[in-house]
């Protein structure tokens, strides 16, 4: 009797030992006693050591020092699966009895954050080690720790998990799950893994009081990996290789295994990709992320408490639009940090986005035949898209639909954020390393893709292909959403909410409008109204910005691809240059539609203001060390008459000129005739002068367009001007010409006379004498023909020479025109400038002379009137 009174001691003070602070206070002494306890020896249990069904199976697997603690035994029977599967089935029950007694301890029922659930319950358990933190007393939460691996090894003991998947468990052929059996086979942790591991693989089709419980029970396994027995049996070995130096606990381990998935092996590799799938649905997954954004999360309302779990998406949607809208210091420095852990998650297996999987199930069946590591599957997809929509050049846009997919790869984008931070994207970081290292030195930082962009734009021959390459793949998607560009979103939102149907947030949970909106509409619409000088100068800054560090295919041009996709298909499709799909749509700008020629003439308009906006880069290096030289003036400045291109235009003799920028130069010039609005300077200088006088040429439009935005012919406009010009003063009248415009219209006559091919009506009337008696008119600035084929070779002749004039010519006259011939001679004019209307004004004035000498008796000089036609004639004489 006094050896049983003795042992009743520590039963007795079991009821008040160890509890937390809110309990009555113990002494010393019945403290450690309750620590005892609480280490693994419950009311009513004896150690598992001891009892007859597990004493040999624990003298096999267990060393003599954990023998006498229950935890340290049931430990290490469950430490892989081995062992577990080796277990009798009479130690199995005796496991679970203990397991059972241990989980339905009476001290538990004082903790007042679970008072509501039956004494006899499971549920509390699971209330208890969810509300662990709450507990103040090192002993208690000490025996809640330890309780965890216990619970989330036998799912018996998770009753509210049971109920709500058990009919999910049979449905889905993932095995079973009997609350009350102590089978050998429900026992064991293996198999009750491998149940739940198939319930959490096929989440998205389990119902959702499952889903439910599946997440909340994820959350509690990843505060410590070894409460994820799959995951633990799965990953024992790559742990203790690559993560050996990480402590358990606070999710470490498994952040750990993570950043090294590709080296670890494939069975691990599979659980991991389970636990990143519940995370994807429900943030509090990924444990580092959850204890450090919580707080943010909370704050900035992203988070609805009590509500339904939040996905990993959009909890770091919502923190990033906190970022952009109120700058840094929104969200805390440690949950930035731990953002970017998530957002690598996203990058490497964008699968883990709802909707990509079916949206790109084409593209991932093509990645997945050759996808490798180092390419990156989001990076294959994007491949993928862009071999798609050159086969819609081919095909026409009515085949290779890529929308839902490219929408997929864009929320990817946007949750990720890479051309924010390019540290979460390793394929752009490993393509770009030698550029990164080279030109860009602040490696990781948010300013290395706007460094590695500016590079391509400007210097393109010091990126090498494969970073090119990849950069390319993300510009197409930025320049089609304007929110994955910060800078751009930030300046433009404001308009891009009021005038072009975005979200005024950068994103919101309730309806994100800005992802209703077709990719590239609303880039297109800022673009418009900064046509139109209907943004702010920030905006606008900002928008020039983003195209000259756009990609240099109207393909990849957000302004041109999606209006202007069937003619390219139709008309462009030998354009291979970069740069000749925009000189395609430019020269036929008449045959297209008028969606397409409206966006052609604003980016021509465009180029004329800037020329670093065309979409041909060719043409924009070739001029820009001229353009620094020799307009650097103009170059970029608001405000000033003179733009960049009119000074090309005025120095296109220069010897030191790029002649492809010459080439490119004089293409803008004709394609400037078919709208005199893209010459800005023309424009904007006689624009009143040509509603004034010139209102017949204006005419009607068939596309019902405001008249100061028609399509009108710039050839019409200038004889028009020209001609009232010429008029008052024939009348001796004051000009009614304003001063501006008779100095832009003296410029535009002079560029006539230099290049035959901006008159149209000469180059039609006198084709053949431009071929036959002019031929330094066949090759243009570029070297091509200008006016069809080299004509058949003529035998050699001097060049034509100005027969003498009439007696009415001064020697004055004639020293002024032979100090002009040598100062053409002193600086040669690579494209022949002025040469070609010389020598037909030469021929005009050499038949005028034969017609006032024979008038005269005197014999007539020589003349080529037998081979000038009429109708040339008649136009010179008219000029």
């Amino acid at each position: 009797m006094p050896r049983a009174k003795v042992s009743k001691r520590p039963a007795q003070q079991e009821a008040t030992a160890a509890a937390p602070t809110f309990l009555p206070p113990l002494r010393h002494r019945q403290k450690s006693l309750a620590v005892r306890e609480f280490l693994g020896r419950s009311r009513g249990s004896q150690p598992l050591y001891k009892q007859p069904a597990c004493r040999d199976s624990v003298r096999l697997h267990c060393s003599q020092a954990v023998r006498r603690n229950n935890f340290a035994v049931l430990a290490c029977l469950q430490r892989s699966q081995a062992v577990a599967e080796s277990l009798p089935e009479a130690c199995q029950a005796a496991i679970w009895q203990l397991k059972f007694n241990l989980t339905h301890n009476e001290d538990l029922r004082r903790i007042k954050a679970c008072g509501r659930e039956p004494p006899r319950s499971v549920l509390r358990i699971s209330c208890l080690i969810e509300h662990r933190a709450n507990v103040s007393e090192r002993a208690c939460r000490s025996y809640l720790r330890r309780l965890e691996p216990l619970v989330f090894a036998d799912y018996r003991l998770v009753e509210r998990f049971i109920g709500a998947c058990k009919a999910d468990v049979v449905r889905t052929g993932c095995g079973r799950l009997e609350p009350r059996t102590n089978a050998v086979s429900a026992s064991l942790p293996t198999s009750q893994g491998r149940t739940v591991a198939c319930l959490g693989q096929k989440v998205a089709v389990v119902s959702h009081q499952c889903r439910l419980q599946l997440l909340r029970l994820a959350e509690l396994q990843t505060s410590d990996y070894h409460n994820d027995r799959p995951l633990f049996y799965a990953c024992r070995d790559d742990r203790e290789r690559l993560c050996g130096a990480v402590s358990s606990g606070g999710g470490r381990v498994l952040a750990c295994l993570n950043r090294q998935r590709e080296a670890a092996r494939p069975a691990c590799q599979v659980e991991l990709a389970r636990v990143r799938g519940l995370a994807a649905l429900d943030f509090a997954v990924y444990r580092r992320f959850a204890d450090a954004c919580g707080a943010d999360l909370r704050r900035l309302g992203c988070v609805a408490p009590g509500g339904e779990p939040a996905g990993s998406a959009a909890a770091l949607l919502c923190l990033e639009s906190s970022l952009i809208s109120k700058g840094t210091t929104a969200v805390t420095a440690a949950c930035q940090s731990r953002m970017m852990d998530v957002r690598s998650d996203f990058i490497s297996d964008p699968q883990l986005l709802p909707g990509l999987a079916s949206g790109c199930s084409r593209e991932l069946q093509r990645c997945r035949a050759d996808h490798t590591a180092e390419q990156g599957l989001l990076h294959c997809i994007m491949r993928q898209l862009r071999a798609a929509r050159d086969a819609q050049l081919t095909d026409g846009p009515g085949r290779n639909s890529t929308s839902a997919c490219e929408r997929a790869v864009d929320r990817v984008l946007r949750v990720a954020m890479p051309t924010r931070d390019l540290r979460v994207d390793p394929v752009v970081m490993s393509g770009c390393a030698g550029e990164v290292r080279l030109h860009c030195s602040a490696p990781g930082t948010a300013s290395v893709y706007t460094c590695l962009k500016s590079r391509l734009a400007a210097q393109p021959e010091t990126v090498s292909v494969a970073c090119s390459n990849r950069l390319a793949e993300l510009v197409y998607f930025e320049n089609r959403d304007f929110r994955l560009n910060a800078r751009l979103f930030k300046a433009c939102r404001a308009v891009a909410a009021a005038r072009c149907g975005a979200g005024e947030t950068w994103w919101s949970g309730a309806r994100d409008r800005a992802a209703a909106v077709a990719l590239g509409a609303t880039f297109n619409c800022l673009y418009g109204l900064m046509i139109r000088n209907e943004t702010s100068v920030a905006c606008s800054a900002q928008l020039a910005k983003s195209l000259r560090e756009r990609a240099d295919r109207a393909r990849l041009d957000a302004r041109l691809f999606a209006p202007c996709l069937r003619d390219l298909s139709r008309l462009c499709l030998h354009s291979r240059r970069p740069g000749d799909e925009f000189a395609c749509l430019q020269d036929n700008l008449s045959l297209l539609d008028r969606t397409c020629a409206r966006v052609v003439r604003q980016v021509s308009e465009r180029v004329d203001s800037d020329i670093e906006l065309s979409p041909d880069l060719l043409f924009v290096h070739s001029c820009q060390p001229f353009v620094r030289k020799f307009c650097d003036r103009v170059q970029g400045q608001v405000g000033l008459d003179k733009t960049v291109m009119s000074c090309l235009i005025q120095l296109k003799a220069h010897p030191k000129m790029d002649p492809r920028c010459r080439a490119g130069v004089e293409h803008h010039q004709l394609v400037s005739l078919r709208d005199y609005h893209i010459s800005r300077d023309f424009a904007s200088a006689c624009g009143d002068d040509i509603r004034r006088l010139c209102s017949a040429a204006e005419g009607a439009d068939a596309a019902g367009e405001p008249s100061s935005r028609r399509n009108i012919d710039k050839t019409v406009v200038v004889r028009c001007l020209a001609t009232a010009a010429r008029d008052d003063v024939l009348k001796s009248r004051p000009q009614r010409l304003s001063r501006k415009c008779q100095g832009q219209l003296s410029l535009e006559l002079l560029q006539r006379h230099r290049l035959p091919s901006l008159d149209p009506r000469l180059a039609k009337s006198c084709e053949l004498e431009l071929r036959t008696l002019c031929p330094l008119a066949r090759m243009a600035a570029d070297g091509s023909p200008a006016f069809g084929p080299p004509p058949p070779p003529m035998p050699p002749r001097s060049p034509p020479t100005a027969a003498p004039r009439s007696s009415s010519r001064t020697r004055h006259c004639r020293k002024q025109k032979e100090a002009a011939d040598k100062r053409d001679a002193a600086a040669p004019d690579p494209s022949n400038q002025g040469a070609v209307t010389r020598c037909l004004r030469d021929i005009v004035a050499s038949e005028d002379d034969a017609d006032q000498a024979a008038a005269v008796g005197r014999p007539a000089p020589p003349s080529k009137s037998s081979v000038l036609r009429g109708q040339c004639r008649s136009y010179l004489r008219s000029l």
